[in-house]
């Protein structure tokens, strides 16, 4: 039996909700819907240009730029165990003071950085006219993120965690590096 309590609301005693709250449920759960639907997820890895340096005989450098430490240090072993030498920074601002000084020849940015993301840092090393390879190389995993990574510079996009041996062979194509 449905009681009519008053214009807005409904009452059924046998179930002993007001059906008025299950509309109202029902309709932030739609906008809760529409929230996360317009969050569209990024592809794993995304390659927009295809940068090919003339050769390279001595082993290319990879700046791994991460705040957390760990990740920055098994990446280096990785990268080290292909022969690349490796160094790594853990902010935005130390990311540009390495690059000045050690010029690498590429970099695996994380997005989300202190003092400086790597966003802040693809726009001031391309605003400066350095060419070196830029990947984003991070958890953030939206589209957003994904398009906001291309404009600011980045070459290519990585969500972490990705396959390595891909990973290596987009550095490997990229750098055009034989000696290895």
């Amino acid at each position: 039996m449905i009681v009519r309590d008053d214009l807005s609301s409904f009452r059924d005693y046998r179930f002993g909700f007001r059906i008025s709250s299950l509309l109202y449920l029902l309709r932030h759960l739609r906008i809760l819907i529409m929230i996360t639907t317009s969050f569209s997820r990024a592809p794993r890895e995304t390659v927009w240009r295809q940068r090919q340096f003339d050769g390279i005989a001595d082993p290319p450098g990879i700046l791994i730029a991460d705040d957390h430490l760990e990740t920055a240090a098994a990446t280096g072993l990785a990268l080290g165990a292909e022969g690349f030498l490796t160094r790594s920074a853990g902010t935005g601002i130390d990311t540009i003071r390495l690059v000045r000084s050690w010029k690498p020849h590429a970099l695996l940015l994380d997005l989300s950085m202190p003092l400086g993301s790597g966003w802040d840092v693809a726009d001031a090393l391309r605003g400066a006219g350095n060419e070196c390879l830029l990947v984003a190389y991070t958890a953030f995993s939206t589209e957003s993120d994904l398009r906001r990574s291309e404009r600011a510079g980045f070459d290519a996009y990585f969500v972490k965690p990705c396959d390595p041996n891909r990973l290596m062979r987009v550095l490997f194509d990229y750098l055009n590096w034989t000696d290895r």
